[in-house]
């Protein structure tokens, strides 16, 4: 998802990435894998306010989950159990759920939905994959 930044007497649009957030997952808040596995260089997060482009890193120690566990246990469903590239929210799981539910809207729509959420302008780019439609249809 695109955010704003303060530059220059007005705020200009920049990612998370550009920011340096990393997200660092199978460790407890704050603390760093001394043996981390970087994943994806874009891994993409939906959530219900958008389309997230995130660095992500797994826990590389002895014993460690999967990175797929790693991912389920923050709440995030992987879109594949193998060296994932991508992930949809809980959230945004349950939303899809309830509104395809009540009102049919196809998994195609509710992403699209998510694509406005994140870029309206349709000026930037927005990752778009068939895993990713994939994890509203199963």
């Amino acid at each position: 998802m695109l955010t704003q930044e303060w530059k220059g007497g007005f705020f200009q649009k920049t990612t998370f990435q550009s920011l340096g957030l990393r997200i660092q997952l199978g460790h407890k808040h704050g603390i760093s894998c001394p043996f981390r596995k970087t994943g994806h260089k874009d891994f993409v997060v939906l959530h219900v306010n958008g389309i997230h482009v995130l660095d992500v890193d797994f826990c590389g120690c002895d014993g460690a989950l999967t990175a797929h566990s790693q991912l389920l246990e923050v709440g995030w469903w992987p879109s594949t159990p193998l060296d994932p590239q991508s992930a949809a929210s809980m959230a945004v799981l349950r939303s899809f759920h309830i509104l395809n539910l009540q009102g049919q809207i196809s998994a195609t729509d509710f992403y699209r939905g998510l694509e406005q959420m994140t870029c309206g302008d349709g000026l930037s780019y927005v990752p778009v994959s068939m895993t990713i439609l994939q994890l509203f249809l199963y």
